[in-house]
């Protein structure tokens, strides 16, 4: 599977800029989600990929080859790029059956590959599964019917799975009524000497012409495998579907049509078709939302399960986070066209690189807390919730004077002159700090100095204790069996908990409650970037 680099890539129309000189290197064998709010430039980012969108400026190397450059007017087209494209929409063919959905884009493929010979191909095959004559027996009898018939479906559907032969190859064993004769070995044996003979006239057919087999059924001559530009032949496409739907597990629904399928067969089909062709990468467009949230589980642990069974590339979009952090090796989150973070979903959740990518990621949301305060050999001495005068003691000795010149520098050089002025300019993130009897924004203009922070602390870090360093009262509960959601109110403020376990608070009920971890964020609130992680006390 390719890696794939994007360099200084950007889309704009006129003066709005979708995607903003993004660098991003895309691993083999990944699977990437483009994660962030509508309008980030998610879906754009994808298409440009793809081939479906042509970017402003930039460069894209999928597998080593360049498919876009600006500078050098390369822009290799959708279809030579080898990529597959699932869409929110399915757009399955009503009119076809599944295995006709499966195989459309296999049956208009025409390119240069080898010469097959499939007629000796399909001789050699029948007779492979002749010579496992007690495997073959085995699925007659498991496939008889109330009236002891055999069931031709199921019959064939098992000889495909047992022995990877095409459907073609498994009807023609159904054909030789095998499991009519009471002699069934022996007639095997009379059917495999009658094969072998087929085969040996075939094979002199072709030697008369100066052709050769390899172990592939390429034919062969003057030393030299026979190229010729050619479709796929039917074996070629069927046993291509029978393998995808095998993967997805749609094999007995091969004669259905798509209104008779459930919406997660659909999607399933429609994974199937994208699988088919083989595709170098595999982009995925919100495939799940039009599912409901059961079949929406679901489907994310098939997705997973597929990543692993194809060994692909897979490249996501979507702006649920939970989907984002249950099925990435990797999230990419964007917001306005710019690359936020792009890391292991663990550690863009532990350790994220500013106040936004915070809030964007973890259900229920992370609690904002304002501070202010000063940092003392390598602490931080703060205030927090008007009232408790508390350490935070970083997990890693931090010289925030030090971090702060370095912060700035960094900006500097991530800093870049635009071709035309970008209208959708860059603000800083209106975080909200959940108060009682309002939730307040963030002023944009509002001044922050050195001396004030942000505290991002994560609802399971809220540790309900009748000894706890910090008291409040229920001002919600939220119980789900697993797990319980409270809100405390500290003064004029509101902390969000989780609590696990079958448990529930009265409201109004005055509780105590600790911060037990070492995993609180600290953000510089002049810059909203993250200082580092530690404890409170």
């Amino acid at each position: 599977m390719p890696e794939i680099i994007l360099t200084n890539i950007t889309k704009r129309w006129g003066n709005f800029y979708a995607v903003d000189n993004l660098n991003l290197t895309i691993a083999d064998n990944s699977f990437v989600t483009l994660l962030g709010p509508s309008g980030c430039g998610k879906t754009t980012t994808l298409r440009m990929i793809a081939g479906l969108e042509s970017p402003t400026s930039g460069k894209i190397t999928i597998d080593g080859e360049t498919v876009f450059d600006s500078e050098a007017g390369i822009n290799v087209p959708p279809n030579k790029r080898k990529v597959g494209f699932l869409f929110q929409n399915y757009a399955l063919w009503p009119n076809m059956t599944v295995y006709d959905n499966i195989a459309f884009g296999l049956k208009n493929i025409k390119e240069e590959m080898p010469s097959v010979n499939f007629a000796v191909k399909k001789l050699d095959d029948l007779m492979e599964v002749l010579k496992k004559a007690p495997a073959l027996k085995t699925i007659f009898e498991e496939s008889l019917n109330k009236e002891g018939e055999v069931d031709a479906k199921k019959a064939t559907l098992k000889i495909i799975d047992k022995f990877k032969v095409s459907s073609y190859t498994a009807k023609s064993i159904l054909g030789f009524k095998l499991y009519h004769v009471e002699s069934f070995e022996e007639n095997v044996e009379k059917k495999l000497a009658e094969l072998s003979a087929h085969k040996d006239a075939e094979i002199q057919k072709i030697s008369q012409k100066g052709i050769t087999l390899n172990e592939k059924y390429e034919e062969i001559k003057d030393g030299k495998v026979i190229l010729k530009k050619r479709r796929l032949h039917k074996e070629e496409v069927d046993l291509r579907v029978y393998d995808v739907a095998k993967i997805v597990k749609i094999g007995m629904f091969m004669d259905r049509y798509p209104n008779e399928l459930s919406g997660g067969q659909q999607q399933r089909v429609a994974i199937a078709r994208t699988l088919a062709p083989e595709p170098k990468v595999l982009f995925m467009d919100e495939p799940l939302s039009n599912l409901d949230a059961k079949l929406r589980l679901e489907m994310r642990s098939e997705l997973q399960r597929l990543h692993v069974d194809t060994n692909s590339t897979f490249i996501y979009v979507t702006h649920d986070q939970l989907e984002a952090m249950t099925l990435a090796t990797k999230i990419c989150l964007l917001d306005n066209g710019i690359l936020q973070q792009y890391e292991e979903p663990l550690t863009v959740y532990e350790k994220p690189n500013n106040i936004f990518v915070a809030d964007f990621v973890g259900n229920p949301a992370i609690n904002f807390v304002d501070a202010v305060g000063k940092e003392v050999d390598g602490k931080f001495q703060i205030k927090i919730w008007d009232k408790y005068d508390v350490t935070f003691t970083p997990n890693e000795k931090v010289n925030y004077d030090k971090w702060l010149k370095e912060a700035e520098a960094k900006a500097l050089a991530e800093k870049h002159e635009y071709a035309i002025e970008k209208i959708n300019k860059d603000m800083p993130f209106n975080y909200v700090v959940s108060k009682v009897e309002s939730t307040e924004l963030v002023s944009e203009d509002a001044t922050k100095h050195k001396a004030d922070f942000i505290l991002g602390i994560r609802p399971e870090f809220i540790e309900i204790n009748k000894d706890g360093q910090f008291e409040g009262e229920i001002y919600s509960s939220m119980p789900t069996g697993m797990e319980t959601t409270v809100k405390i109110k500290v003064g004029k403020y509101l902390v969000t908990g989780v609590v696990f376990g079958n448990i529930n608070y009265h409201i109004d009920e005055k509780v105590r409650f600790n911060i037990n971890t070492d995993s609180i964020n600290i953000f510089s609130a002049s810059n909203q970037r993250l200082v580092t992680t530690g404890s409170l006390k």
